[in-house]
């Protein structure tokens, strides 16, 4: 399990799935039923029960970062990252949020 700063937490289940629930104001959720507002600046409301994250399927693990910022181990040994980026975190070389996974380390392209 692992919990982020914001109240959002990953679970990595026996079958391999990757689940989660909470925050999910800055995408950390890939949940495309909610729509940006006022509350909720870049993707959405908060997921409420636990579910299975698709995008997720072949992580060998999450981590639930400070500020909204989340990041994915690989079967490849690559290290994917997405969410809130206004501190840079995500190290692709922008303040830009992500709602899509990116290669951690790879420099944006214009």
């Amino acid at each position: 399990m692992e919990a982020g700063q914001y109240g959002n937490v990953f679970v990595k289940r026996t079958d391999g799935t990757i689940w989660g629930w909470g925050d999910n104001s800055y995408g950390q959720m890939f949940d495309p039923f909610t729509s940006p507002g006022p509350n909720y600046p870049a993707a959405g409301a908060p997921r409420l029960a636990p579910a299975e994250i698709p995008a997720l399927w072949e992580a060998i693990d999450v981590y639930a970062g400070m500020y909204g910022s989340s990041y994915a181990l690989m079967p490849d040994g690559t290290f994917w990252a997405w969410g809130h980026n206004f501190f840079g975190q995500l190290g692709d070389g922008t303040r830009t949020t992500r709602l899509n996974l990116i290669p951690v380390g790879v420099a944006a392209q214009s």
